[in-house]
């Protein structure tokens, strides 16, 4: 018989900042920042949302070393919306 233990997120946390690695990236986390002014989210395309049932959003995110942007597509947005 196999048991599954559940770990709690703070001994997560407790384990991840006593570590070497962990103060190295809480130290650094300061230096990357998600934009969340509202024109940085301005292009949602509502014609693939209502016709496609796809929904897209970009993320923009100033890292550390560089800038990057996370994208988030959910599909199947409508058939949910229905129900």
């Amino acid at each position: 018989m196999q048991v599954l233990t559940e770990v709690k997120r703070r001994d997560l946390l407790s384990k991840s900042l006593n570590s070497v690695k962990g103060k190295q990236r809480y130290k650094r986390r300061s230096k990357s920042t998600i934009k969340r002014v509202v024109s940085n989210f301005n292009n949602l395309n509502m014609d693939d949302l209502f016709k496609r049932g796809k929904f897209t959003i970009v993320i923009p995110v100033q890292g550390e070393t560089d800038n990057y942007e996370v994208k988030i597509i959910t599909t199947g947005f409508l058939e949910e919306l229905h129900k």
